[in-house]
């Protein structure tokens, strides 16, 4: 057990190791109590004792489906809520529960490694939401938007904007194009906002 800890103490990411099939934690980090939120004496408890709010999440079944069948279990950006300072929080792990087989096949602890990803993930999806509401708003005001890629010179249209200047819905657009479409007094305009942008 000692290697273990050891181990785990000295890892830069968060672990923990479970014993028996009632997970009984044998070592958390410093990282790893703060996922928790547990600052307070959690080694010899079951995961279910210390982390009361896990029993009604599908991790603890999995930890044990991974100390019966001693094969690893894997996630990216799964969600857990958690109580951290008095309360119930939603955040977002890359984890590994890895078994440690013994010389009979069976076993012994599991290993629980992870990253906490809750900011990115956070991040990605206010990223999306606001890229939805932007489309919505677009699409009720019936702007067309179009991008242009300033290495290869090409746009990328939405379907309102190849309407509004005439090209077919599949039609590779080039800028030079775009800049057909302009009227001659405004074509310098365009020219010089679009390298100003640049």
């Amino acid at each position: 057990k000692n290697r273990f800890n050891e181990l785990i103490e000295a890892s830069p990411n968060a672990m923990a190791i479970y014993y028996t099939r009632d997970l009984i934690i044998g070592a958390a980090n410093k990282m790893m109590r703060n996922f928790f939120g547990k600052e307070e004496h959690i080694i010899g408890k079951t995961l279910a004792e210390a982390v009361p709010e896990l029993t009604k999440q599908p991790f603890i079944a999995l930890l044990q489906k991974v100390y019966d069948t001693g094969i690893s279990h894997h996630a990216t950006e799964d969600h857990a809520q958690l109580v951290v300072d008095g309360k119930l929080q939603d955040y977002y792990f890359n984890y590994t529960y890895k078994p440690i087989i013994d010389s009979e096949g069976n076993t012994e602890p599991i290993l629980h490694s992870a990253v906490n990803i809750t900011e990115q993930v956070t991040f990605r999806k206010q990223l999306a939401e606001a890229q939805q509401r932007l489309t919505i708003a677009l699409e009720s005001a019936e702007i067309g938007t179009w991008d242009l890629n300033p290495m290869h010179k090409t746009v990328n249209w939405d379907q309102r904007c190849r309407a509004l200047f005439g090209f077919e819905d599949r039609e590779q657009t080039t800028y030079a194009k775009v800049l057909d479409c302009i009227h001659p007094d405004d074509k310098s305009k365009v020219i010089q906002a679009v390298a100003n942008a640049i």
